[in-house]
């Protein structure tokens, strides 16, 4: 069975510092977070402390650490079952936005913004996470019904 793609899985990553990144569902727009005791759920506002994850690189594959444990961070799908003891890894596509441009500012570099502080979205995800302007190939493709063609 392959897994079926839809908008209500399209991830915005926005790195807010070096290493340090923020995950937030573009359907729903609740940002991924994580409480003290290493649950994940979703959340309508930003919190640094809860939804701000370590980024790291491991065998060419992105993990991303609790702000909390530091324990992976990994999103179960409905088909993998409810085993314990087996740490389900999540695999993140890249997809492009071709309605994104940033413009460069004078002595900043092409796509980085400072954050506005004293705005309820602080991060610009607002302005950024429009579902119907994401292109992605798999998410887009005619699928063809069996015994037509």
């Amino acid at each position: 069975m392959t897994p079926v793609c839809c908008v209500e899985g399209v991830l915005e990553l926005r790195s807010v510092r070096p290493g340090e990144t923020v995950i937030r569902g573009v359907a729903a727009s609740l940002f991924l977070c994580v409480n003290p005791a290493g649950h994940l759920r979703g959340q309508w506002h930003y919190t640094e402390e809860d939804c701000t994850f370590r980024e790291l690189l491991v065998d060419s594959y992105t993990m991303f650490l609790s702000p909390h444990t530091s324990l992976p961070v990994s999103l179960r799908s409905k088909q993998s079952g409810k085993k314990r003891g087996h740490l389900h890894l999540s695999h993140f596509l890249p997809v492009k936005n071709p309605g994104l441009l940033i413009e460069e500012k004078d002595g900043q570099e092409p796509g980085i913004e400072d954050p506005d502080v004293n705005s309820e979205d602080p991060l610009g995800f607002g302005q950024m996470s429009q579902a119907h302007a994401i292109f992605s190939p798999s998410m887009h493709r005619k699928k063809k019904r069996r015994g037509l063609q």
